[in-house]
């Protein structure tokens, strides 16, 4: 990148803010991901090294742990924020569904979308796979809670792409 800040750098994608408000974003490379903060001085400094792309980030309510979707392999990674080692907190094999998207809801309980799985899933605070539900779409893309009438609500889809092609008689 020259001349710009990294927010004009298009091999870097945002993915989340912390606590302290910091914008934590993911920079792809040719071999590898490294995912960092976008300084206030404009400049990507990272944190985190992945051999594969980051598609999705969140942190915890006491913002001591990140946790990041990896979906081409079905990872979800566990981070703190004083090291800078990796660790794999869950995989889903991929017939289960595209990993997509991350979110806590108000018990600490961590979920994350399955594209082409019809589900999201949600892992407890201490690591179990506690719940599965299913939705009547194919391609939940991302999911956030906000509190509806004392309910916790989820919601993103995606449609399918379709293409159409033409045959000469």
């Amino acid at each position: 990148m020259r001349g710009g800040t990294a927010w004009d750098d298009v091999t870097i994608a945002p993915l989340c803010t912390d606590s302290e408000h910091r914008v934590w974003s993911a920079q792809a490379r040719e071999r590898n991901t490294l995912v960092g903060t976008i300084t206030d001085q404009g400049r990507f400094d990272a944190r985190w090294t992945f051999d594969e792309p980051i598609s999705a980030m969140t942190w915890n309510a006491s913002g001591d742990t990140a946790f990041a979707v990896a979906a081409e392999s079905g990872t979800i990674y566990s981070m703190t924020a004083q090291s800078s080692t990796m660790r794999r907190f869950a995989s889903m094999p991929k017939g289960a569904g595209r990993l997509c998207g991350l979110a806590f809801d108000d018990e600490g309980g961590l979920w994350t979308a399955l594209q082409e799985g019809w589900s999201v899933i949600r892992f407890s605070q201490e690591d179990n796979l506690d719940r599965i539900v299913s939705l009547p779409v194919a391609a939940p893309t991302g999911l956030a809670f906000a509190k509806l009438r004392g309910e916790p609500a989820l919601r993103s889809t995606s449609r399918p792409t379709v293409t159409c092609s033409r045959s000469n008689p």
